[in-house]
């Protein structure tokens, strides 16, 4: 059964921010900048008062101060909550070739998806890529 997801374009920042906020997740061990990086969005957000979600990520995408590593926490974490339009504009964000095979990896994404991260990172990581043609990698 394939969930319904609850964060959609329209929904709203207030639903947004106490979506997070009940739904919190343990940062990893290794999180130190993606701590950081929360903070700095969860203030960047309210200090433009953002209406929708998608007024968030069009803001979050246009402006180069809001740290990548947000959506590099977001996106596995929160993937089956996010409407594939949603995901596909956090994805938008990641443009670090490991970035982008280090979200590609562990999730099922969409076809959409799979083409939009496979852009950022097919040839230009060639030692990842022939692991993968070898069986070393999955």
């Amino acid at each position: 059964m394939t969930k319904i997801p609850t964060l959609i374009a329209e929904t709203t920042t207030e639903d947004f921010m106490t979506f997070l906020h009940d739904n919190a997740k343990p940062v990893p061990e290794e999180g130190g900048n993606i701590c950081a990086a929360l903070g700095t969005s969860f203030s960047w957000m309210k200090a433009n008062k953002f209406k929708t979600l998608k007024d968030i990520l069009n803001g979050y995408l246009a402006d180069d101060s809001v740290p990548v590593d947000w959506a590099l926490f977001l996106i596995p974490t929160y993937y089956d909550d996010f409407s594939e339009e949603i995901r596909l504009m956090w994805m938008e964000k990641i443009t670090d070739p490991l970035d982008a095979f280090t979200i590609y990896r562990p999730l099922s994404l969409t076809e959409d998806e799979k083409k939009l991260l496979e852009g950022k990172f097919k040839g230009r990581l060639p030692k990842v890529e022939e692991e993968i043609r070898q069986g070393v990698i999955e």
